[in-house]
């Protein structure tokens, strides 16, 4: 006979937490689907009651998450030819206008959910290989718009940019797995050899820092498209660096030490 070590947290030793030895966290019946599919599951598996209000809000969270990738869609297949850049604008624009958010953490995790298929200050090990699967399936923006600092010439810059956005939103912890991803997936990743690239990680390293921004209020809900547009579509990543004062942290991270790196991209 076998014992599931992992059987108390449902298999989930990552993500899931027991404290009452009764049932699995909301955190994890959240995340992997039991609260975000249908307002009964609220009310038929064991929860506090301010558990349960967390699980009526991660439904409301899955349903926003739902309209903003049909929103994604929409765009995608619209007339207009979006480039990746202009797509993720015209989404946070959409949802910041659509929705009524209490913190810009909430408007992050939805289009987060919606273009990486991942929430929480964990998002960047759920957009990677190495994590647990995502919890929904996400929308592909495509390629272009970047600033030249940025653009790898692949379709996927607005997912690895949010990933990082969004984990450095949630606060210093995700802040700190951000910096990690970035360090390993660049120094380390020898199964990605395409995705490393000098823009990815100048992107991987303004995303971590808007997320900050964000949570800071320095960039505030309603002009987080413009901002993505100014500093992300036209302005260089040296004159990020020096606009927020940021030279001696980059010389601390990645961007400067990893010989895996492909400058020329």
């Amino acid at each position: 006979m076998r014992f599931n070590v992992a059987a108390w947290v449902e298999g989930n030793v990552i993500n899931a937490t027991d404290p009452s030895g009764k049932s699995v966290s909301v955190a994890h019946q959240i995340n992997s689907g039991l609260c975000m599919q249908q307002s009964s599951n609220c009310y038929s598996i064991n929860l506090s009651s301010a558990e349960r209000l967390r699980c009526v809000a991660g439904i409301d969270q899955r349903n926003r998450c739902n309209d903003i990738k049909n929103e994604a869609n929409s765009l995608l297949q619209s007339g207009r030819l979006y480039n990746g850049r202009e797509a993720l604008s015209e989404l946070i624009r959409y949802a910041s206008r659509t929705f009524d958010y209490d913190s810009v953490i909430d408007l992050s995790n939805d289009i987060s959910c919606a273009i990486t298929g991942g929430v929480g200050e964990d998002t960047i090990l759920q957009a990677s290989q190495f994590g647990p699967a995502p919890i929904t399936e996400y929308v592909r923006l495509g390629p272009g718009g970047w600033s030249n600092s940025y653009d790898d010439g692949t379709d996927n810059q607005a997912f690895h940019l949010w990933a990082y956005v969004n984990s450095a939103a949630q606060g210093s912890s995700g802040t700190f797995l951000a910096l990690l991803g970035d360090f390993v997936h660049e120094c380390y990743d020898i199964a990605d050899a395409a995705g490393r690239s000098l823009s990815d990680s100048r992107l991987a390293i303004a995303g971590m820092f808007m997320g900050e921004l964000m949570r800071n209020g320095a960039i505030p809900i309603d002009l987080i498209d413009e901002w993505v547009d100014e500093w992300l579509g036209t302005r260089s990543f040296e004159e990020f660096v020096d606009e927020y004062n940021l030279e001696e942290i980059v010389d601390y991270l990645a961007i400067r030490s990893c010989p895996l790196i492909d400058r020329n991209r």
